[in-house]
């Protein structure tokens, strides 16, 4: 049992690798596209762009350009941008006047949802009525059937398993036990969590086929195709599939010993872990925090599962007491409507709170909620819900009350349990029907707009001043740049320039710089298109000024870059599926008793040859992960110039000389001869990130040490910043 734990905290720490952080939004939806959507062109486009609200698979994402007569007219390179994983491009071919039709499909990082969608643009002079038929012929909301069969599976056969195992541990036992009933549900309840764990396995893998056939444009993927494969291995929607199912297969490892009352609480604790999986591919995953939406949704699942699944094996037990006394089955029945009805209550006040929550951040105005596909089902999932609320207050407050009198007046049969079976049946029914809903609502896009606002503002003390900057709109292209100073509180006009200086902090660019100007409000502005591809940039405010010394405000922007956690998705893959390789020899041990001989040999076969995949998919990644330098987080001011010095007189002044030419006493006897920094710190040679990382490691190919160990972080980026005047001007 303690190995089987230890299966439990493996997969718990491959989950825990998957839940993002950073900023996106629930599906991939279009936020920008140049040209725009219903834009009327005098001259050909020479490329389309579109930008995404989340980043997406590369490999699953393209746009294509069509003619009026559905020809395409690109030049056929669609290509996700490295830099910045929500951008997406595609060359055009020369093209005559015209109506045409940008059609996409990307398959989202985040929540592993496929989107897909149109919007026209024309060339020249066209008829407008055909531009607004072209633009009204695109506004489509597509809904996949086997997306919501397969969503609904897993989240019955989760609510079946999670809140049949609750209901045995907190309602049915409890009961058994005060009253010292004996039913015998044999192997029926064994049997329904068996149809649970299937559903789920079933569910999983259409879920699989379906999204395999959306990014290759058919209804259905086969198993065997490269699009199932890939999506499996190189996307993180993949690593939580196979997560999903190996998850299945600990929790089947634990049915031959549910008569433990340990294995129970194991089996509940691991469907726990299951739900946790379905919740990061949700559109909670997608959200600018997504820690407390994902958290949010997962206890909104917990809460769904124990009501809905804990009225599965309550008809099911409640079949079960056909075999008991009259009496006894009154008595037996009325203590478990009032134990379960608790139960079920605290499920609807956590219900409540979380579903008021997540439709606060997925739908958030009246107008979404009525006017839009999810916001009406969403009303009709609160209906439902509605519905079985009133059934359940009916059976505590109406049927539990009857069922205890019966049992006082010695009533055999007929009265209220004839109409209380029936009126379970339908709650279950409804139950079934709200988890149908929420599949659809899991495969539609949100109410709430796909578009984050992208203003930026920040704000930093140094020295004596406050420096608070300001980007608008912040992102790639024109923005307004605004820095406002406050000294003691009070805003500060006096500064005789003020200045920004542009580092990409990955990108080979030299930086650029631009002189603000002093407006009536008191701030100082400049407008231009200073970021000019998509990456971490290092703006540093240089505030210079008349009596006293210059001040420097270093602030890090991530423009048009993901900032989600990213991982080598083979590696999570691959880490896995060795946890699922442990999870299948436990869980074919515990069937060992019930196999033959021969079945018995599936146990190492398939614990082998999961096991040599997942290690071959782990160490044998298709590529690997670019290194991003540092940013220096050290401003150049005088202070960290003057530290920098004599850091330089201690450690470099030998080799590199009083200038840094590389001329010092013992660097003139040195071959190959000292750097001449004066070279290497000029503006746009190196960033402030190569020279630390230089510094920190030692140079390549020369007697140049590393002082990692010699000189804390913050000494090494003082250095960085006193070598930069050597810089040749």
């Amino acid at each position: 049992m303690v190995i089987r734990k230890s299966v439990i905290a493996l997969f718990l720490v491959g989950v825990a690798l998957l839940i993002p952080s950073g900023s996106a939004r629930a599906h991939a939806n279009l936020v920008q596209a140049t040209p725009e959507a219903n834009a009327a062109l005098e001259r050909p486009p020479a490329q389309i762009e579109i930008l995404f609200s989340e980043p997406l698979e590369a490999a699953f994402s393209t746009i294509e350009v069509l003619d009026s007569n559905g020809l395409q007219v690109d030049v056929g390179d669609s290509k996700l941008d490295p830099a910045d994983p929500t951008r997406l491009t595609i060359s055009m071919r020369s093209i005559p006047d015209g109506v045409y039709t940008v059609v996409w499909r990307v398959l989202s990082s985040v929540d592993g949802h496929v989107t897909s969608g149109a919007y026209p643009f024309s060339v020249g002079k066209v008829d407008a009525a055909a531009l607004a038929a072209a633009a009204a012929a695109s506004q489509t909301v597509s809904l996949s059937l086997g997306e919501v069969v397969g969503r609904w599976l897993g989240y019955l056969g989760g609510a079946t398993v999670m809140g049949g195992v609750l209901f045995l541990l907190f309602v049915l036992q409890p009961v058994l036990a005060k009253y010292d009933f004996k039913l015998d549900l044999g192997e029926r309840w064994k049997a329904v969590l068996h149809i649970g764990l299937l559903a789920l396995l079933f569910g999983a893998i259409i879920m699989l086929l379906v999204q395999g056939g959306q990014v290759q444009g058919t209804e259905l993927a086969v198993p065997w195709s490269e699009a199932v494969g890939s999506l499996l291995f190189t996307t993180r929607s993949g690593a939580l599939w196979l997560a999903r199912v190996a998850l299945v297969l600990t929790l089947v490892a634990f049915l031959p010993q549910l008569h433990a009352q340990r294995s129970k609480w194991l089996l509940f604790i691991s469907m726990g872990a299951l739900l946790l999986t379905t919740s990061i591919g949700s559109h909670a995953a997608a959200e600018a925090e997504p820690f407390l939406p994902v958290l949010a949704d997962w206890v909104h699942l917990v809460a769904a599962s124990v009501w809905v699944g804990g009225l599965v094996l309550f008809v099911t037990a409640l079949w079960s007491t056909l075999q008991v006394d009259a009496q006894q089955r009154n008595q037996l029945l009325a203590a478990v409507v009032q134990r379960f009805s608790f139960l079920a209550i605290a499920s609807v006040a956590v219900l409540t709170l979380t579903g008021v929550y997540a439709a606060w951040l997925r739908v958030g105005t009246l107008e979404s909620l009525t006017g839009t596909l999810y916001g009406q089902t969403l009303l009709e999932k609160l209906l439902l819900a509605g519905l079985m609320v009133l059934l359940g207050a009916f059976h505590l407050l109406v049927v539990s009350p009857r069922l205890r009198r019966a049992v006082e007046q010695a009533q055999i049969s007929g009265g209220p349990l004839s109409w209380f079976q029936s009126s379970l049946s339908i709650e279950l029914v409804l139950g079934a029907l709200l988890l149908l809903l929420v599949g659809v609502l899991t495969a539609l896009p949100p109410a709430q707009d796909a578009e984050n606002p992208l203003f930026i503002i920040e704000s930093q003390r140094t020295e004596d001043l406050d420096v608070e900057l300001s980007v608008d709109p912040g992102r790639v292209g024109l923005n307004t740049y605004k820095v406002n100073l406050y000294r003691d509180g009070e805003l500060f006009i006096e500064a005789r320039e003020v200045s920004l200086q542009f580092t990409p902090t990955t990108a080979d660019l030299p930086p650029s710089e631009a002189e603000l100007l002093l407006q009536e409000d008191g701030s100082y502005q400049v407008q231009g298109a200073f970021f000019g591809v998509a990456d971490e940039w290092q703006v540093q405010v240089a505030v210079r000024r008349i009596d006293r010394f210059d001040v420097f405000a270093n602030f890090v922007l991530p423009i048009g870059v993901s900032t989600l956690t990213s991982f080598d998705w083979y590696r999570v893959s691959g880490f896995i599926l060795v946890g699922a390789a442990i999870a299948v020899f436990f869980a074919i041990r515990a069937w060992m008793p019930l196999l033959s001989r021969r079945q018995r040999l599936a146990q190492p076969i398939l614990t082998f040859a999961l096991l040599g995949v997942g290690i071959s998919v782990f160490f044998f990644p298709p590529g690997g992960v670019p290194t991003t330098l540092p940013v220096n987080p050290v401003a150049p001011n005088l202070d960290s110039i003057a530290e920098g010095e004599i850091l330089f007189q201690e450690n470099c002044l030998a080799c590199h000389g009083i200038t840094g030419a590389g001329d010092g006493p013992v660097g003139v006897s040195l071959n190959p001869s000292p750097a001449d920094l004066s070279i290497h710190t000029a503006p746009g040679v190196h960033p402030d990130g190569q020279l630390f990382a230089w510094i920190s490691e030692g140079f390549p190919g020369s007697v140049m040490p590393a002082f990692q160990d010699d000189l804390s972080e913050q000494e090494r980026w003082h250095l960085v910043n006193y070598i930069r005047t050597f810089a040749e001007e």
